[in-house]
C-alpha cells in the first residue's frame, strides 16, 4: 500500500458513514480480469448472500441493487482509473517562477505544496456528505457503527486518531 492509499484509508477510518455496510478498502489490480474476479468475490457474492439473509428474515432485499449502482459507477470511471495520464507543461513551472509570493497565495497552483493529509480528509468528507447524503453531524453514529463492524472486517485496522489512547 502506497503513501496516498494509507492516507485515504486513515481518512475513511476517521469519517465513516452511518450507511456503512463494511469498511471500504482499495484493491489495485493491473489486470482487467483480476479486477473482475475481485469484484465478483467482494461485491457480487456478499451482496447476494446479504439479500438472501434479508429475504429469510422477511426484509426488503436492497444490497444487490446497491452494489449494482456501485458497479455502474466503477465501470463509468474505469477508463480514467485504469489508465495513467501524463501531463507535461513547462509553462506552469515558468509561471510559478515569475509569480510573486502574494500572487502565489492568491492563485494557488503549485501541486507540490498540497497537503495530502488535508486533501484526503476533505475528499472523504465530501464523498460522505455529497455522495452518500450523510451529514457530518452523524459522525458519532458512523464511528459507533464502524466499531461494531470491526469484527467482520477482512483486515485489522488502526482506530481513528481521535479514538486512540493517549
Amino acid at each position: 500500500m502506497g503513501i496516498n492509499e494509507k492516507k485515504l484509508d486513515e481518512a475513511l477510518v476517521e469519517y465513516p458513514t452511518v450507511k456503512l455496510v463494511w469498511h471500504p478498502f482499495l484493491v489495485q489490480c493491473k489486470c482487467f480480469y483480476h479486477m473482475r474476479l475481485v469484484t465478483f468475490l467482494l461485491h457480487t457474492i456478499p451482496a447476494y448472500l446479504a439479500d438472501a439473509f434479508l429475504m429469510c428474515t422477511g426484509k426488503e432485499r436492497t444490497v444487490v441493487k446497491m452494489y449494482t449502482k456501485i458497479q455502474n459507477v466503477i465501470e463509468k470511471l474505469e477508463y480514467f482509473s485504469a489508465k495513467l495520464f501524463l501531463f507535461k507543461s513547462e509553462n506552469i513551472g515558468r509561471m510559478l517562477d515569475n509569480m510573486s509570493p502574494r500572487d502565489r497565495d492568491i492563485f494557488f497552483c503549485d501541486i507540490n505544496a498540497i497537503s495530502w493529509d488535508d486533501f484526503f480528509i476533505t475528499f472523504v468528507k465530501g464523498i460522505r456528505v455529497y455522495l452518500f447524503q450523510d451529514p457530518l453531524d452523524t459522525l458519532k453514529e458512523g464511528l459507533a457503527k464502524a466499531r461494531s463492524n470491526t469484527s467482520v472486517n477482512l483486515r485489522q485496522r488502526r482506530p481513528p486518531t481521535h479514538m486512540r489512547k493517549k
